[in-house]
């Protein structure tokens, strides 16, 4: 049951009892109100660009939403540069409205689903629809129907599909896919606005991120989300396969014995393009179901290690797809104050939020790793070398993941 003031909304009772109502729910994970750590007790000498207490101190402790000074000054929150994507030029404050994960905040607790987004393009027009898919998708025939990647077939497991023919060219076009529970990657930093906008939700910012894997525990070297260190590689390993229906949410991981409970090493890394001819671990390429670890609980593992679950239960944000979080590095990243969206988008199809990143995604960028990253090294959370990585585009990479 819900309540709907209908003529709030411009509608008449008859029209009311008429109108289709729709339900859609994500699975989201309460993250509390406490202290929390960002960076890496290794400061300067650990991951990328990680944050830390300036001069050389160890992670930064959160203890508030008050402003916090980012600059060469001692006991002052840092991180290093050593490319653009880290971070503007200091000094800059992070002002108060900016949400620094000490306040209480919800988060989904997988990423996207392909199912998930097709039912946010079934809801729109088809002029907004085209603005979300990458095919030209104008005629009764779309010669292209995967849709996100532009192709007759499939690419890098993105499963969102329309019809070859029949699509008419006015109403809006019916989109499917046959791995429901597969995470949908090719998200282009529109989409991520667009379904935060519509649906009420929110981007996360970076350091939400941080909070929403570690807890408020002491920050660990090298600390991957699911509370061990990338030099404990007895608690990491990858999936390799799939036992059961690929996409469904009921697959279980292959190997089904040890610790298997990340996505990476698949496919070519963006960085080693051109540098290598054939991957190192031949398989699938890319992103897996957010259930697939949990699916299998193997004897002797803790729960937590077998799930690739963060401290709060949130699952794979070490791996699997890119975490597009709202980054301190940028101007228009540190204007973002945790508003939400209000269920409407433009004409378009594009986010209307006031102080969100824009379509062109400055203000947003990349934390956790993906299904590509070729090393552990590459999922530790404190890792910032795209943290301040635009990427409007869709990447093979991208995911979507919101808060509220």
């Amino acid at each position: 049951r819900f309540v709907w003031d209908y003529i709030k909304d411009g509608l008449t009772p008859e029209q009311a009892m008429k109108a289709p109502v729709r339900v859609f729910g994500y699975e989201m994970v309460y993250i509390p109100k406490d202290k929390h750590y960002v960076g890496d007790p290794k400061g300067p000498d650990g991951p990328d660009n990680a944050l830390y207490v300036y001069p050389n101190n160890g992670a930064y402790l959160i203890g508030s939403e008050e402003p916090i000074l980012v600059d060469k000054q001692d006991g002052a929150l840092f991180c290093d540069q050593d490319n653009p994507r880290s971070r503007d030029d200091t000094p800059f404050t992070i002002p108060k409205a900016f949400p620094k994960g000490f306040r209480p905040f919800w988060i989904m607790k997988y990423e996207l689903t392909s199912q998930q987004f097709c039912d946010f393009l079934n809801t729109l027009t088809r002029k907004q629809q085209q603005s979300m898919v990458e095919a030209d998708i104008s005629g009764d025939e779309i010669k292209n129907y995967y849709v996100k990647t532009n192709s007759e077939e499939e690419h890098l497991r993105n499963a969102i599909v329309a019809a070859k023919k029949g699509n008419r060219t006015a109403e809006p076009v019916r989109f499917y896919t046959y791995a429901p529970a597969r995470t949908v990657n090719f998200m282009s930093w529109s989409n991520i606005a667009s379904i935060g906008d519509w649906s009420g939700l929110r981007p996360i910012t970076e350091l939400e991120y941080e909070k929403a894997c570690r807890g408020p525990g002491e920050a660990l070297l090298n600390e991957l989300a699911w509370g061990v260190s990338m030099d404990d590689t007895a608690n990491i390993g990858r999936v390799e396969t799939f036992d059961g229906a690929d996409g469904s949410g009921y697959e279980k991981k292959v190997p089904q014995k040890g610790v298997v409970n990340a996505c990476f090493g698949g496919g070519i890394a963006p960085f080693d393009v051109g540098k290598k001819e054939k991957p190192d671990n031949p398989g699938f390429e890319g992103p897996v179901s957010g259930e697939v670890f949990e699916n299998l609980r193997v004897e002797g593992v803790p729960e937590r290690i077998n799930d690739g679950a963060s401290y709060y239960g949130v699952r794979n944000l070490s791996g699997n797809v890119w975490e597009r979080c709202v980054t301190i590095g940028h101007e228009l990243g540190r204007a973002f104050d945790a508003r939400h969206g209000d269920g409407e988008l433009d004409a378009d199809g594009y986010s209307n939020a006031a102080n969100w990143p824009g379509k062109d995604g400055a203000g947003a960028g990349n934390r956790g790793g993906v299904w590509s990253s070729p090393e552990p090294k590459y999922l530790r959370i404190a890792l910032r070398f795209a943290a301040n990585f635009p990427k409007s585009e869709d990447g093979k990479n991208s995911g979507c993941r919101l808060g509220f």
